[in-house]
C-alpha cells in the first residue's frame, strides 16, 4: 500500500493552528520535536509531513489532527 499525501491544505491550516495558539514557529517546533526548518516548509507548501509529524504537531497544537488533514 501507497502512502497518500495529506491535503494541500495542510500548511495554512497549520499556520492557521499555530498562530491561533499564540505559538511561534520556534515554540512549536521546541514543543512538537519537528525541525524549525520543516514546519517552515510545511507552512510554506513546499514540503508535506508524514503521519508521524502531523500526529506530533496536532498533539503540541491541542488540535485534532483532522484540523490540519
Amino acid at each position: 500500500m501507497g502512502r497518500r499525501a495529506l491535503s494541500a491544505g495542510f500548511g495554512p491550516d497549520l499556520r492557521s493552528a499555530r498562530l491561533g495558539s499564540g505559538m511561534s514557529l520556534s515554540a512549536l517546533a521546541a514543543r512538537s520535536g519537528v525541525s524549525l526548518t520543516s514546519l517552515s516548509r510545511f507552512e510554506g507548501g513546499t514540503r508535506q509531513p508524514g503521519f508521524a509529524d502531523a500526529c506530533d504537531l496536532a498533539r503540541a497544537l491541542g488540535t485534532p489532527l483532522l484540523f490540519l488533514a
